[in-house]
């Protein structure tokens, strides 16, 4: 049973299939399948009357929250990841690579597309005269969904490897030296920062909490999951700023993700002890 948990990686093709120069990424496919999950949540809440967003409305709602977190996961990863992208602007659009190939859109943060659905959740939020924290109330339950199909994508697609082990849990990579083990980092995320979160969010999305206390609390319960997961998880090869030494790039946007959401409870707590309640 070991032997064969270590050499999954080595017969996964991150491939679906090539149709000439084109080819379909295992990455797209589950990218596709975390937002089809969370929006069919967002549809079962508001069936269930839990929705500050009416049932007709959710997939254009949903269209603009794909968008958002493509466009900022994409402009995340430049500019908090791989600053390279900066000089070639054309890069975080095309699909082609310099010489001409198909090359897909490669290179994507969540740090980034999490800005990218906050941006958009606040448009959409003037756009239908709701309570900014009321939308982001909401999409909080969803979003653990989305990222476990996405780290299963990354899974699939063989990146964001893991640190090598000598754990029998380890798995082999084809680029490694024969006998070298790594923690599958992707499927710990899967679990700790997908289903895990998920499970608790779910839960506390029916508890009576003032408006914006959800979204702070993922803030700071993402950042924790996160901080730990990249215990597990190979730095990535550049650094933004230069902190490798004490933490990974990921550890310190996790430490800020925290930091974010527990500053917003405290300031959010005091204006509710001010005014007595906060409106949606």
């Amino acid at each position: 049973m070991i032997t064969w948990w270590q050499h999954i990686p080595e017969h996964l093709d991150p491939i679906v299939f090539s149709v000439g120069s084109f080819s379909l990424r295992w990455y797209a496919v589950f990218f596709l399948l975390g937002w089809g999950a969370a929006y069919g949540l967002a549809r079962l809440r508001a069936k269930r009357g839990e929705s500050p967003l009416r049932k007709d409305a959710l997939a254009d709602v949903f269209l603009w929250i794909l968008f958002g977190a493509i466009a900022g996961a994409r402009l995340g990863y430049g500019i908090l990841y791989d600053r390279t992208l900066l000089a070639h602007p054309l890069s975080f659009v095309s699909p082609y690579a310099a010489t001409g190939a198909w090359a897909g859109i490669s290179g994507m943060s969540y740090f980034g597309g999490a800005i990218g659905v906050i941006v958009t959740a606040w448009f959409l939020a003037r756009k239908r005269r709701l309570g900014f924290f009321a939308v982001t109330d909401f999409l909080v339950p969803l979003v653990p969904a989305a990222i476990f199909f996405g780290r299963l994508g990354n899974f699939f697609n063989l990146e964001l490897v893991g640190r090598t082990t000598m754990s029998p849990f380890g798995m082999r990579f084809l680029w490694d030296a024969p006998g070298t083990l790594r923690y599958p980092s992707t499927l710990f995320e899967a679990f700790f920062e997908g289903v895990l979160l998920f499970v608790l969010f779910w839960h506390l999305r029916t508890r009576r909490l003032f408006p914006g206390a959800l979204s702070a609390l993922y803030l700071v319960a993402y950042g924790i999951m996160r901080f730990a997961m990249e215990l597990f998880r190979a730095p990535e090869g550049f650094s933004a700023y230069g902190f490798d030494r004490w933490v990974t790039v990921g550890q310190l946007y996790a430490l800020l993700s925290i930091t974010a959401g527990i500053s917003l409870l405290l300031i959010l707590s005091s204006r509710r002890r001010k005014n007595g309640t906060l409106k949606r």
